[in-house]
């Protein structure tokens, strides 16, 4: 059996939000991603990118190695890896959202370890998902 991979990164967004490069860019990665089996979140919190992504580790590898490459965002930084039992979020291929600044407020405290940070962003991208629920174009059937 293949292993589960988890990762959280961040990075700094070199588009502006809701443009359409970052539409284009989510289209892209939306499909790309039912192709290979990977679901996952991204938040972003003003020029910054969070990104969860979970699937196959071999493929997560690959992946994680092409996202670093995107001239699309600059500053990747790793802050989390894990090899979890199942997955967060089963359902979603990719879902995206872009906080407001009372919920960055509340999600995104300053001083804080890599670790804390990881932890504090899936617990809002799990919040987000349930809010949100199962069906849509975003998710599997």
């Amino acid at each position: 059996m293949t292993k589960l991979r988890s990762v959280i990164y961040r990075s700094k967004a070199l588009v502006e939000p809701l443009s359409n490069e970052e539409q284009t860019l989510m289209d892209f990665v939306l499909l790309e991603n039912r192709k290979l089996g990977i679901t996952g979140f991204l938040v972003r919190n003003g020029d910054e990118y969070f990104q969860y992504i979970e699937g196959k580790e071999r493929v997560i590898h690959d992946v994680v190695e092409r996202i670093r490459r995107n001239p699309l965002h600059s500053g990747f930084t790793m802050i989390a890896e894990d090899s979890p039992e199942e997955r967060n979020f089963p359902r979603w291929y990719m879902e995206y959202c872009f906080l407001d600044e009372e919920e960055a407020k509340q999600h995104f405290k300053t001083g804080g370890s890599d670790e804390d940070l990881a932890a504090s962003v899936l617990q809002l991208m799990k919040k987000k998902a349930a809010k949100r629920g199962e069906v849509g174009f975003r998710c599997l059937k």
